[in-house]
């Protein structure tokens, strides 16, 4: 597993190194851990994905977890934004990698500037709390806003709930902003439009709905 911790700049230089013959075709999204870890090897970015997840598991040992952090990087660097959000997530919780929520919402940035609607809402949920970036809810709540409107059902849980705790405007907004985040198989959707009908906030108290969606 060691030779999966070469420096950053040697990264950096593997993934700028002027294109040779074709590429293998990318490594399955489930694929064996020695595939992965021979697809990552050849700079292909979902094999570094998939490699990295297999190494990033809740009971992984630091050395594993640091492996998963260089697999995280190079698949970063070669424009896998899911990449950049794992690796992000490892610094914010300093698992395998030192603690850095400024580096964490580098990664998020990069990822967001690329495309990536969920990279742009965890930085918003950032920038909302000021971690890592100076803290600006305005600017938090417009892209939360983009993203919802891209069909990010996390950031519009995010916009719901805002709503809910502003109590401003009507609360149907809200409701229904949970009811599709929910129907889309959004977990967090599901667990606060529970906490509404069990609260009574957007309808009368339904103890059924509220077991309902949030068992």
């Amino acid at each position: 597993m060691r030779w999966l911790l070469p420096s950053l700049s040697l990264l950096v230089a593997c993934s700028a190194a002027p294109a040779g013959p074709p590429s293998p075709p990318s490594a399955p999204a489930a694929c064996e851990r020695s595939a992965c870890a021979d697809a990552c090897q050849r700079n292909d970015a979902p094999g570094c994905l998939a490699f990295g997840l297999l190494l990033d598991k809740k009971d992984a040992s630091p050395d594993a977890l640091r492996d998963a952090a260089v697999a995280f990087e190079r698949g970063c660097s070669l424009n896998s934004w899911s990449s950049c959000q794992r690796l992000a997530s490892l610094h914010l919780s300093g698992r395998g990698v030192l603690r850095d929520p400024v580096r964490a919402a580098g990664l998020l940035r990069r990822a967001c500037d690329g495309g990536d609607l969920p990279g742009c809402t965890s930085l918003a949920l950032l920038r909302l709390r000021g971690i890592g970036v100076e803290k600006d809810p305005d600017g938090a709540q417009k892209m939360l806003e983009s993203s919802c409107a891209g069909g990010e059902q996390r950031a519009c849980v995010e916009l719901a709930r805002q709503r809910l705790q502003g109590e401003k405007g009507d609360a149907a907004g809200p409701l229904g902003m949970l009811k599709r985040a929910c129907d889309a198989g959004e977990l967090e959707g599901c667990l606060e439009l529970g906490k509404a009908y069990e609260q009574g906030k957007l309808t009368a108290f339904d103890p059924v709905q509220a077991f309902a969606l949030q068992k």
